[in-house]
């Protein structure tokens, strides 16, 4: 295992031992295939973006650390460049395929970096709704208030928890 910062720990191909963290005994073998850690370039962006993550979003969200661990392509759901593991909202496990990054960012023109502090945040917004017991919103409210929670913080700096707390203070009829 490979620790990116203070609290959030990178799992990968070679290096898979789980943190101590006492809140549930899940690993990402289980459901994903592992990758080997990517080439420099690529590992400096998504150090960068674990940093912020870990800067502004932890604490705001109530986590005390998170497993970023990078998954195969094909260990996803198509055109997924992540995943949240369901059931381990008290620490949050994180899957990246940054090959799947990589290309979103070749077909979209984003900065790689941005793209996976997007895709963090996108996957922590899911932990957090799940750790406040919202399991009665539809998919696509769900998706539509995580992207939203997303895009706020990643384009406007902003960590607006508000967007996921309307979830709660409205629930699906």
């Amino acid at each position: 295992m490979t620790i990116m910062a203070q609290r959030v720990y990178i799992l990968h191909h070679g290096h898979e031992e789980l943190p101590q963290h006492g809140y549930h005994d899940y690993h990402p073998a289980w459901d994903y295939e592992l990758t080997e850690l990517p080439r420099s370039e690529q590992l400096d962006d998504l150090k960068k973006a674990i940093e912020e993550v870990e800067t502004d979003l932890l604490d705001v969200l109530n986590f005390p650390g998170a497993v970023v661990f990078l998954a195969e392509a094909s260990s996803l759901q198509a055109n997924t460049h992540g995943v949240y593991a369901d059931g381990t909202s008290q620490f949050p496990f994180i899957g990246l395929s940054m090959e799947q990054l990589h290309d979103a960012c070749e077909d979209t023109g984003n900065d790689f970096s941005v793209q996976i502090k997007a895709t963090l945040a996108h996957e922590l917004a899911h932990a957090w709704l799940e750790a406040q017991c919202c399991d009665d919103l539809s998919g696509d409210t769900e998706e539509q208030l995580v992207e939203e929670f997303a895009f706020t913080w990643v384009v406007h700096g902003r960590v607006d928890v508000s967007i996921l707390e309307s979830a709660i203070a409205s629930p699906a009829p």
